[in-house]
């Protein structure tokens, strides 16, 4: 499950708690999602992290600088194998991606985002040849920068719909951990909505799942459990 930390403020005063509560109750592996607006931002989650044994950090950021400061900060504390960098896309200039490979990181998520389609094509064209964007294929263009650890969202923005039929292509497609971010589709409705866009994703194969706003945490949680015993009990029916 992938909690997103939002940016600004102290993190240990507003997700301490929360995030040890969830660590205790141990319902799901967990990883943390910065989306940080300045390079204080992702210096204060990466701190935060740190108090965290094993916990995975996401940094994500509209601001490609604060993405790369944070990556290199990562390396300096010796977090940069539980550090990857979020929300990679076909957006990104090539540029970009040679500073991400300078600062030495193999993580990522690769994000099925075409500006020109967001249909069920055009995000799977955004991975596989560009989608007429760049001149090569998301997942190509990230295995030259040496990521060697990919995670694949075809979530939003657009159709919540289209990301879940594009993740099971993706899946069957090139084998790698998928998750589809539901949760521009339901956070308006709340908590509960929350644990039912999570379960909907994991019942459509999704490896990653992503919680959404705090609140909602412990019903996706719960959410998650749930559907994987129940998962758990259908396969070994098999």
């Amino acid at each position: 499950m992938v909690c997103p930390l939002a940016p600004g403020g102290n993190y240990p005063a507003r997700y301490g708690a929360p995030i040890m509560e969830l660590l205790e109750a141990d319902l799901c592996p967990l990883a943390l999602m910065l989306n940080a607006l300045t390079e204080q931002d992702a210096n204060g989650g990466l701190e935060l992290v740190r108090s965290f044994d094993g916990v995975p950090l996401i940094i994500d950021s509209p601001e490609p600088s604060v993405v790369l400061s944070g990556a290199m900060r990562a390396r300096e504390l010796g977090m940069a194998e539980r550090t990857m960098c979020g929300g990679l896309s076909v957006a990104h200039p090539e540029s970009f991606w040679e500073e991400l490979q300078q600062a030495d990181v193999r993580a990522a998520v690769l994000k099925a985002f075409n500006p020109n389609d967001d249909s069920l094509k055009g995000r799977i064209y955004a991975l596989e040849d560009g989608g007429g964007v760049i001149e090569e294929g998301l997942i190509d263009r990230a295995k030259r920068y040496r990521i060697t650890m990919a995670i694949i969202d075809t979530g939003g923005p657009g159709s919540g719909g289209s990301g879940l039929r594009a993740l099971s292509v993706a899946k069957a497609k090139w084998g790698l951990p998928c998750g589809c971010d539901l949760t521009h589709e339901v956070e308006p409705n709340g908590p509960c909505s929350l644990g039912v866009a999570a379960a909907v994703s994991q019942a459509a194969g999704a490896d990653v799942v992503f919680a959404g706003q705090q609140t909602g945490w412990g019903a996706v949680a719960r959410a998650i459990a749930l559907t994987d015993s129940l998962m758990s009990q259908a396969t070994a029916d098999m």
